[in-house]
């Protein structure tokens, strides 16, 4: 049975592998991935920063993850970007959750939209954020306490931030 596996992130490589090792001779799957992005490991490859240890079991940084799907799988330079016609059994849909950023609009704000070369805007979203070095020495505000803005607060102290503040709406 042929699976069309749409996007080479975490859950893409995760239902390919699953696939693989549940294939039987009754059910011979035979999954492949389509991926738009010019590499595979989505958030962690494409969302992540430099610390990349975040939302991750067992401490294994998205960086790991990628080159040990690149060695183990052979896909180093074996991409093809021509559009490609198939005929599939099922399709898998892992495009993710996070691949277009939610930006509030939010009154005042371009009063902080200021552009500094070495370190971006000084208000962002977090799609945005890459190093400690966006958050030394600043006044640090974070809207939302979800598993990533309590990632980026906790990177703002250790990047000697002068003040965090986080804002939640609820909880």
């Amino acid at each position: 049975m042929k699976v069309a596996i749409i996007g080479a992130g975490p859950s893409g490589i995760v239902s390919c592998k699953s696939l693989l090792e549940a294939a039987t001779p009754t059910h011979p799957f035979d999954p492949f991935i389509l991926e738009q992005e010019g590499d595979i490991g989505g958030t962690f490859n494409y969302r992540s920063y430099e610390a990349k240890v975040i939302n991750v079991q067992r401490k294994i940084s998205g960086g790991h993850t990628i080159s040990y799907v690149h060695r183990n799988a052979g896909l180093e330079d074996d991409w093809s970007i021509s559009p490609v016609v198939v005929d599939v059994d099922y399709v898998v849909i892992c495009t993710g959750l996070h691949v277009i950023p939610s930006i509030p609009e939010i009154t005042g704000m371009e009063y902080f939209s200021t552009q500094t070369e070495s370190i971006g805007p000084s208000a962002f979203h977090s799609h945005k954020y890459k190093s400690r070095a966006q958050l030394q020495g600043k006044r640090v505000m974070i809207l939302g306490t979800g598993e990533t803005g309590m990632d980026i607060a906790y990177e703002a102290a250790q990047a000697e931030a002068t003040e965090v503040t986080l804002c939640s709406r609820s909880g």
